[in-house]
């Protein structure tokens, strides 16, 4: 089973970047967010850097033109203050492809 169809089959609630782009991040964020918070003790965030435009990010394995504006992700993080936010990882940073260290600097890996 491949990981589109398990999460259909989990009943897993999938936002794609054509949806993001419709209704925008901040919509679809506090989506998740109402999704994630019901009937739950807390949830975790895991993030995909190379869903971040690498005109920001350059250190992933996959950068693709269009992605996400890293000031918009970050406005967002205040909203998550008063939720049961347990968890939040920051993944597909890539340090080899990161020589020069803007990545790393950047401020969305804070």
């Amino acid at each position: 089973m491949g990981e589109l169809e398990l999460l259909r089959h989990l009943n897993v609630r999938v936002f794609f970047m054509e949806e993001i782009e419709e209704r925008g991040l901040h919509a679809v964020l506090h989506e998740a967010l109402e999704i994630v918070t019901q009937n739950t003790a807390g949830y975790g965030i895991s993030f995909d850097l190379d869903s971040i435009d690498p005109e920001f990010v350059q250190a992933v394995g996959t950068p693709v033109r269009g992605g996400i504006h890293p000031q918009d992700f970050l406005h967002f993080l205040p909203a998550l203050e008063s939720s049961p936010l347990l968890a939040l990882e920051l993944v597909e940073y890539n340090p080899s492809l990161d020589g020069s260290g803007r990545t790393l600097q950047s401020s969305i890996i804070f």
